[in-house]
């Protein structure tokens, strides 16, 4: 395995490599597209009641609940997760948050972010269809600053960084603020209007696609750390896999040859 350090390539100027990053597990630890997501269809009430206390993040060990409607959406959320249905399953996240207020949402993100929460488990209780269990939401995402430091350190090189994610546009756009990344460089999901019919979906060759739209036809550089990220990994001249300790992708290094950066701040398996 090929250990990835930082410094191979911060002694030199990098103007104009585009060097690019997926956002959860990468960039950030845990998820912010699902922690925003588990976070509005639980305050949902809350968020209806304009009472503004749904911008707290949740508490470990408050009992949680979800029923009708809601239970429904997560059930079939997580539902194409376990078959893989990843671009339903994401885009369903996608609109379930477009009925929200954009400011209310950008309020939510950034008091998640501020808050630095790692992800941790939080049991709730869903009953859809009659039919009662309890499940385990991964909720909370931070910004790690091992990996700000680092795009903080490419950017002062030259070098254009790209975030691609399947996480919906404006939340990537918000967490692209925190770590100094152009917001023209930051392609997240988003949903088909009128003039776009398609929509934008990032995820596997997708990823590149919309790179490509972009104009970005080579990097030097990507980072990502799930099976959903390997064909951009495949078009940068040095692709490296985040290890986290949540996905097989260090295998498939070890196989195609790929750089394994071990992040000091995630316990990795």
């Amino acid at each position: 395995m090929k250990t990835f350090h930082p410094d191979l390539l911060l002694d030199e100027a990098l103007p104009g490599e585009n060097i690019l990053f997926d956002l959860d597990g990468t960039l950030l630890q845990g998820d912010l597209g699902e922690t925003v997501f588990y976070h509005t269809l639980l305050h949902a009430d809350l968020y209806a009641s304009g009472s503004g206390k749904w911008f707290q993040p949740l508490g470990q060990n408050k009992p949680l609940r979800l029923t009708g409607q809601r239970a429904e959406i997560l059930d079939d959320y997580l539902s194409n997760l376990k078959q893989e249905e990843f671009e339903k399953a994401y885009t369903s996240t996608a609109r379930w948050l477009a009925d929200f207020k954009p400011a209310d949402l950008q309020a939510l993100t950034e008091a998640i972010l501020l808050r630095g929460i790692a992800p941790v488990p939080i049991p709730c209780s869903m009953e859809n269809g009659g039919e009662q269990r309890t499940i385990t939401l991964n909720y909370g995402a931070r910004v790690k600053e091992n990996m700000r430091t680092m795009v903080r350190e490419f950017l002062e090189k030259g070098a254009r960084i790209w975030m691609v994610s399947a996480s919906p546009q404006m939340l990537c756009e918000i967490a692209a603020e925190q770590l100094g990344i152009a917001r023209e460089c930051v392609l997240g999901v988003q949903l088909p209007t009128e003039d776009e019919k398609d929509g934008r979906f990032p995820w596997g060759e997708a990823k590149v696609n919309v790179l490509r739209q972009a104009g970005v036809t080579r990097a030097l550089l990507a980072f990502g750390d799930s099976r959903g990220d390997s064909a951009m990994l495949e078009m940068a001249e040095y692709p490296v896999v985040v290890a986290n300790g949540s996905t097989s992708l260090p295998k498939l290094a070890g196989q195609k040859g790929w750089w394994v950066y071990t992040d000091p701040e995630e316990r990795v398996a």
